[in-house]
């Protein structure tokens, strides 16, 4: 199992470097997120340059954009959605002052993509530092503009979603809110959400997220899916009129119905444990048995998806219709 899961990192590695062609964050989302203390949805209401009177002045930068000049600026924020924070002041309709270096000497804060367009919500990742609220890094890498305002029901499912990593993951699970649904498909992003909370979590909200969407943002769902032997048929089905296919295929191996097969074939003998005791040796602990095991039950191998919804009913009492699959087939 340990040889498995080694294996399918190696797979979310190789996304990872493709996306950083297309300018996604060299770092995994889930460690700044972890090494944020404070992360919130917000809009700029005003923004300055912090003078050199000013005792927050001698703050040292973070990690600035390469090779550009950097100001020191404060932003003030007003929190649309709190996702998590160490102060209690910190809330929803609360202006938060934020320190951040930017390379725009008008202070106009920088994203993935460029800079933030006025009164555009964003995810911002924050850290306490001597009483004041700093961006987690002095680069891109803190500031994710969504692509428009939440809708009702958007926001509606943040508020349910207590855990901040599972709010967090919708964000950028759902095509079109954080990722702009053209580049969907070539960002490292959604399948990075899978270390903030586990498998189990990561399909939950990707449900959600597959409900929520329309017939065009579901395609471009069921190639990612695809890429972790997901939504395999659905994905087949979305790349016969032509679309991003071409690009994509050497990160989508398993479109291919054999190589499907033969490696489902291989993961199958990770999966013939003689036991429950024997299973639970692999793990370490039997929630990291249950997740891995959920990976694979709601996966599209016939086979390995039996294989793993027997386990997890003999040993574990999961009935199969309450796992959290996609329902993309």
């Amino acid at each position: 199992m340990r040889r498995r899961i080694a294996r399918h990192s190696s797979l979310a590695l190789a996304l990872l470097a493709t996306a950083w062609l297309w300018g996604a964050a060299p770092v995994p989302f889930s460690a700044l997120f972890r090494n944020a203390d404070t992360a919130v949805i917000g809009t700029v209401e005003s923004s300055k340059r912090i003078p050199a009177s000013d005792a927050r002045a001698k703050t040292e930068p973070v990690q600035l954009f390469e090779g550009a000049p950097s100001y020191l600026c404060e932003f003030a924020i007003r929190v649309g959605t709190l996702l998590k924070a160490v102060d209690r002041q910190v809330g929803t309709g609360a202006v938060v002052l934020v320190v951040s270096f930017t390379p725009s000497p008008a202070c106009a804060p920088g994203y993935q993509h460029g800079d933030l367009p006025p009164d555009r919500p964003a995810l911002w990742l924050l850290r306490t530092e001597e009483g004041m609220l700093r961006t987690l890094v002095d680069n891109s890498d803190t500031v994710f503009a969504l692509t428009r305002g939440l809708l009702p029901l958007e926001e509606q499912d943040l508020r349910q979603w207590k855990e901040p990593d599972v709010a967090v993951t919708y964000l950028f699970l759902k095509p079109g809110l954080a990722i702009p649904e053209s580049r969907y498909t070539d960002s490292a992003l959604p399948i990075q959400m899978v270390d903030l909370g586990g498998w189990t979590k990561f399909l939950r909200v990707y449900r959600t997220a597959y409900l929520e969407s329309d017939g065009y943002a579901r395609g471009r769902i069921n190639l990612v899916a695809a890429s972790f032997e997901h939504c395999l048929d659905a994905a087949r089905r979305t790349t016969q009129g032509g679309g991003p296919l071409p690009e994509l295929a050497p990160m989508l191996p398993f479109l291919d119905r054999d190589t499907a097969w033969r490696t489902e074939t291989t993961e199958l003998e990770g999966l013939s444990w003689a036991s429950k005791e024997e299973l639970l040796a692999a793990f370490n602990s039997p929630e990291a048995a249950v997740d891995e095991l959920t990976r694979w039950a709601c996966s599209s191998g016939t086979r390995i998806k039996a294989r793993a919804r027997d386990l997890l009913s003999r040993y574990f009492g999961v009935d199969p219709s309450t796992l959290p699959c996609i329902p993309c087939e």
